[in-house]
C-alpha cells in the first residue's frame, strides 16, 4: 500500500515537473511576442467583456486559440530561422540546445493538431479556414515571402493577424454567414492594415540576420538612414489613420458611457502621441537593441492602445448574446 502510494506521488510528481517544463519551452518559443499577441486580444476582450459582448468562457477560449496562435507560428518561425537565430537571437530554444529539431518539429505537429480543433470549436467552420489559411500563410512566409519587406510584413503579417482575430470576433458577434460583411469585419480589416505599416520597424533591429538570410528590406535595400525617414513618416501617418479608424470608417460608435468617454479620449491622446514619439525615436536611437524596444514600444503604445480603446466602442449590430 505504501508503495503504491509512493509510485502514485512520484508519477503525479513527473507528470507536473513535465507540465511545467513544456509552459517554459512555450515561453522561451513565444515570449518576445507575448505583448503582440495576448496582451493585445487581452485587451481588445476587456472592453468586450465590460460591455457584455463577451463571457469568461468566451474569454478562456479566445486565450486558448490565441496562445496556439502563437506557438505555430514561433515553432515554424524558429525551426526554418536556426541559421539566422545564431546570429540575431542566440538565446532562442534551438540555438541555445534547450530543444533539438527534431524535438521542436513533434511539437509543432502535435500544436497544428490542437490549434485546428480549437478554432473549429471556437468558430466552426471559418475557424478552420483561418487555422489552415494561417498555417499555409506562415508556411509561405517562411518559404520565399520573408524575402522581400512589403510580402514580409504586408502580405504575411497583416493576413496573419486577419486570421487570428476573424474567428473570435465573428464567434463573438454570432456571424452565421460565412461571407457577410460587418463592421467588425472592416474594423479587423483596417488594424491589420495598420499593423502591416507599423510592423516593417521590425526590420530595422535584423539587418545582420536578413543580409544573411539575403532578404530585401527596406535597410538593405536604399540604405539605413532613409529607411528611418520613412518609419518616421509612417509613424506620423499611422496616428491620422488611427483617428481614421476610430471615427471615419462607420466601424465604431461614441461610448454610452460619458465617464468612459473621458477615459477613451485620454487614450486616443496617448495613442496619438505614441505614434509621434516613435516616429521621433526610430530615427534618434538607430543600435539593433534600441530598435527592438522601439518596434516593442510600437506594439504596447500603438497595437495593445487601439484594441484596448476598440474593445470599448467597435460597433456590434444586431449582436445574439449567448
Amino acid at each position: 500500500m505504501i508503495s503504491t502510494t509512493r509510485d502514485s506521488a512520484l508519477q503525479g510528481s513527473h507528470l507536473t515537473n513535465v507540465v511545467l517544463s513544456e509552459v517554459y519551452i512555450w515561453y522561451r518559443f513565444s515570449g518576445r511576442d507575448l505583448i503582440i499577441c495576448l496582451c493585445s486580444m487581452s485587451a481588445l476582450l476587456i472592453g468586450l467583456f465590460y460591455r457584455g459582448k463577451a463571457t469568461l468562457s468566451d474569454v478562456a477560449l479566445i486565450m486558448l486559440q490565441n496562445i496556439l496562435h502563437l506557438y505555430v507560428f514561433n515553432l515554424f518561425n524558429q525551426i526554418n530561422g536556426i541559421e539566422e537565430d545564431r546570429v540575431n537571437k542566440p538565446d532562442r530554444p534551438i540555438p541555445s540546445g534547450l530543444v533539438t529539431l527534431r524535438q521542436a518539429k513533434f511539437r509543432l505537429g502535435v500544436m497544428i493538431a490542437i490549434y485546428i480543433m480549437a478554432s473549429y470549436a471556437l468558430c466552426g467552420l471559418l475557424g478552420v479556414i483561418c487555422a489552415v489559411g494561417w498555417i499555409v500563410d506562415t508556411m509561405m512566409h517562411e518559404h520565399s515571402l520573408h524575402i522581400h519587406w512589403f510580402s514580409k510584413n504586408f502580405a504575411t503579417l497583416t493576413l496573419g493577424v486577419m486570421f487570428m482575430l476573424l474567428p473570435p470576433l465573428t464567434h463573438l458577434q454570432a456571424i452565421k454567414d460565412l461571407y457577410s460583411t460587418s463592421p467588425v469585419r472592416l474594423w479587423c480589416f483596417l488594424v491589420c492594415v495598420g499593423i502591416g505599416i507599423g510592423g516593417t520597424m521590425q526590420d530595422l533591429r535584423d539587418v545582420a540576420g536578413d543580409a544573411l538570410k539575403k532578404r530585401k528590406t527596406l535597410p538593405i535595400m536604399i540604405g539605413d538612414s532613409r529607411a528611418r525617414k520613412i518609419h518616421c513618416a509612417s509613424m506620423i501617418f499611422l496616428a491620422a489613420y488611427s483617428y481614421f479608424i476610430l471615427h471615419l470608417s462607420g466601424t465604431c460608435e461614441e461610448p454610452v458611457d460619458q465617464t468612459l468617454g473621458y477615459f477613451l479620449h485620454i487614450g486616443e491622446v496617448i495613442l496619438y502621441l505614441s505614434c509621434l514619439y516613435l516616429a521621433l525615436r526610430v530615427v534618434k536611437y538607430t543600435t539593433p537593441q534600441e530598435d527592438h524596444i522601439t518596434f516593442q514600444l510600437f506594439c504596447l503604445g500603438w497595437f495593445v492602445l487601439i484594441f484596448l480603446i476598440s474593445g470599448f466602442v467597435i460597433r456590434f449590430p444586431n449582436v445574439q448574446t449567448h
